[in-house]
């Protein structure tokens, strides 16, 4: 019998062959196993992620971002969940950060990592109520642009 993960990651792809090798090495490296959610893709997607090491789930056509990581979230048998876009490639050791925030935080429903842009200004969607009020590195108010 196989013994369950602690934590999974859960990756809802559509046509995402090109960003999928880095999102799944950075998983793989991390120590974290991955479903990816192939939400009808004409692309290559499925037999990336089937080359990575991935569990693929294939859906017969386009649920959406929400249906694809509940029927990922269901697949798993994980303690935890890591809910990860196709396009994110983890830095080492957030995967064991945000299992330590777990331990720390039993009662917490939900963790979220600091996202960074590739130029390394933090993510904040527009549209985030902190995005007015939250500073980049070096202090700099950088507020984003677009959605």
């Amino acid at each position: 019998m196989a013994v369950s993960p602690v934590v999974e990651a859960v990756v809802v792809a559509h046509d995402s062959a090109e960003r999928l090798p880095a999102c799944l090495g950075a998983l793989a490296r991390e120590g974290v196993p991955a479903i990816v959610v192939d939400n009808a893709s004409r692309d290559a997607s499925a037999a990336v992620a089937e080359r990575a090491g991935a569990r693929v789930l294939r859906l017969s056509r386009n649920e959406g971002y929400g249906r694809g990581n509940d029927a990922g979230i269901r697949a798993s048998a994980a303690e935890f969940v890591l809910i990860a876009n196709p396009d994110i490639a983890l830095d080492e050791g957030a995967a064991a950060a945000l299992m330590d925030a777990a331990r720390r935080y039993p009662d917490a429903a939900l963790l979220a990592p600091r996202i960074l842009e590739e130029d390394g200004r933090f993510f904040f969607q527009p549209r985030s109520l902190l995005a007015r009020i939250l500073t980049n590195p070096g202090g700099r108010l950088d507020p984003p642009t677009g959605d």
